[in-house]
């Protein structure tokens, strides 16, 4: 079964909207669709074009084979969604200040090294002492 993705007009008389669908490729285009992945129509407020990226790719990965009038608008969605998102991440980027610890947690740290340097001399010259009487026998 040969899948194709493409436009289905929509829509009143000399006001034309377009679904993005999947569908049978010997179908007939006014036929019900597999799938509707999204849309596109000069009227729509906001984007004209809105496309499911992932379940366009998700199809395409299945053998579904875009029309070169959808591919051409996918791509282009592609392209005007991937500059928005790097635009978007530069402006939140903010440079990070570095901050010093608080003193408090300074102090803890050096409580909590303090005991241990002095518990591992200790532990290490009772086994000196252990071994002194050993090599004397």
């Amino acid at each position: 079964m040969e899948l194709k993705i493409r436009l289905a007009r929509v829509g009143r008389k000399k006001q034309p909207a377009y679904r993005i669908v999947v569908t049978k490729a010997r179908s007939a285009k006014a036929n019900k669709a597999l799938e509707v992945i999204g849309q596109y129509g000069i009227s729509f407020p906001g984007s004209p074009l809105k496309v499911d990226l992932v379940k366009y790719d998700e199809w395409v990965s299945k053998g579904a084979q875009p029309t070169e009038r959808a591919r051409k608008l996918i791509n282009r969605y592609k392209a005007a969604n991937t500059s928005d998102i790097l635009l978007q991440a530069e402006e939140l980027r903010v440079p990070k200040k570095k901050v010093a610890p608080p003193q408090e947690i300074i102090e803890e740290v050096k409580l909590e090294e303090a005991p241990a340097a002095e518990e591992a001399p200790a532990a290490e010259e009772a086994p000196a002492a252990e071994e002194a009487p050993a090599a004397e026998e």
